[in-house]
């Protein structure tokens, strides 16, 4: 049963966890799906209009990352005219800047490898732990994460480990 009330503005959801993901919010809330795929380009704020013009849409689902965890230690040696930056860190603060002009809710997707894995927790780490990325794709996405907390929009970051699109089987509730 569709839900009315959220509709929610999906970017990155072609993805292998985003797909799974809008498969199951869809079950419940309205969901649009845009991703590179369509030709929504996070880096290039101009080509931005679609969120930007949107109403109908009160929050923004962020899966759009650039994943390839070797890929991105790669990147790292360009820095922020890297990839894994331009998608990671600069795609993030032009959707923040679009959802704070627009006034839209954030869900940010993240990774546990904002965390280095060295003192783990007894019991996990949980939003009080102190991040400690492990490599250049966890540097990048804890920026990220950083934007979002610092945007002064109403937020949630998920911090996924495992990133398959099978582990991924629970109902998703979204309480706005």
């Amino acid at each position: 049963m569709v839900r009315n009330e959220v509709r929610i503005f999906g970017i990155g959801t072609s993805g292998l966890v985003g797909s799974r993901i809008a498969e199951l919010l869809a079950l419940s809330y309205p969901i649009s799906h845009h991703s590179s795929k369509t030709g929504f380009d996070i880096t290039n704020k101009d080509s931005l209009s679609l969120l930007a013009n949107d109403t109908d849409h009160e929050v923004v689902l962020l899966m759009a990352a650039k994943t390839d965890v070797d890929g991105c230690e790669k990147d790292k040696q360009d820095g922020e005219s890297g990839d894994a930056w331009k998608i990671n860190v600069t795609g993030t603060q032009n959707i923040v800047d679009i959802c704070r002009e627009t006034n839209k809710k954030i869900i940010y997707i993240s990774t546990d490898f904002v965390f280095s894995g060295e003192d783990t927790p007894n019991d996990g780490y949980d939003e009080s732990s102190t991040p400690s990325p492990v490599n250049w794709y966890g540097v990048t996405k804890y920026e990220g994460e950083k934007i979002v907390v610092n945007s002064g929009l109403p937020y949630l970051i998920f911090r996924i480990a495992y990133p398959y699109r099978n582990i991924v089987k629970k109902k998703i509730l979204f309480v706005p």
